[in-house]
């Protein structure tokens, strides 16, 4: 191609409406950008950083983390960062982003969290950890609305109620064997609350999501998931209120309770066995007390 039609190219593309550049723009990360497009043209230049508008993501990992240096610009205009595992970012770096996610953060990037460092930050997925530093009241993050995050204990949901008081979606695993804590401080601000149960003890033991639910009494949606081995089924379990106990307790502002059961078949149940407990269980489900808020069953079927 020669230098002339290079030229009427480049003209032609410079010619676009933001729209659909802004669109074009969606198919690139923030560093791919800022190096293939910034200082152009002054139009150009205002376009990448409308930030908000753009939403760019970076994903940040072990290949181009070495490259990253102070003078980068394109930092300041991340709206979304996500960080691979065995980085140990500093996220003073980040400092705009809106959105943030750590694959399996280090103690020293977590106590990062807070708004000297990440005033702006909305939500948070935290893939895996093992600890989580104790708030000692430098670490805060009013700012941040929903937190995603696996395997946390009593201690640890206290700890992040309290570094996060506007936070209104949240959404964790917990395991139901843990100890007991003493009265966790009530949050006023969470609305949404998805808990996923790792284990498979039975019989249910319920007792430990009264000290999860009594601080939230404001909770208008509820999601509980757990796992279920049909083989373990005994008399007992048609006996089971499904929450109805517990939220008329603790959550009188409940708009939404849905329940998601995933079922492992045993090996020597027909189908047709397996297809009349489950019908049992529904059963058993819409004759619990619901009657305040709208209530689902959602039993999702591992076939053989």
């Amino acid at each position: 191609m020669s230098d002339q039609d290079m030229s009427h190219h480049q003209a032609c593309f410079e010619l676009l409406p933001n729209e659909i550049l802004i669109e074009f723009f969606q198919y690139f990360d923030a560093q791919e950008l800022f190096h293939a497009f910034y200082k152009l043209n002054i139009r150009f230049n205002a376009l990448i950083q409308s930030f908000q508008h753009l939403k760019l993501v970076f994903y940040l990992n072990k290949m181009n983390n070495n490259i990253i240096n102070n003078n980068d610009i394109f930092r300041s205009f991340i709206y979304t960062l996500r960080v691979d595992s065995g980085i140990n970012v500093n996220l003073t770096q980040f400092s705009n982003i809106r959105h943030l996610k750590l694959e399996w953060p280090s103690n020293q990037e977590l106590q990062q969290l807070c708004s000297n460092v990440l005033p702006y930050l909305e939500k948070l997925n935290l893939v895996y950890i093992d600890t989580f530093p104790t708030n000692n009241g430098l670490m805060c993050l009013p700012s941040l609305r929903i937190l995603k995050i696996r395997c946390i204990n009593l201690s640890i949901y206290q700890t992040i109620l309290s570094l996060c008081p506007n936070l209104y979606y949240f959404q964790l695993s917990i395991f139901t064997s843990e100890k007991f804590l003493s009265n966790i401080p009530v949050h006023d601000n969470l609305k949404r609350l998805v808990i996923h149960v790792g284990d498979v003890i039975w019989p249910w033991n319920d007792n430990l999501f009264n000290k999860y639910l009594s601080c939230v009494p404001n909770l208008e949606q509820l999601n509980i998931h757990r796992l279920f081995y049909i083989s373990r089924i005994t008399e007992s379990f048609f006996n089971y209120d499904w929450f109805a106990s517990i939220i008329s307790a603790h959550l009188r502002t409940l708009h939404r309770f849905h329940f998601y059961l995933r079922c492992f078949p045993p090996k020597n149940l027909t189908e047709y066995d397996t297809e009349k407990i489950l019908n049992q269980i529904k059963n058993n489900f819409m004759e619990s007390r619901h009657d305040q808020y709208q209530s689902r069953l959602i039993i999702q079927h591992s076939k053989k």
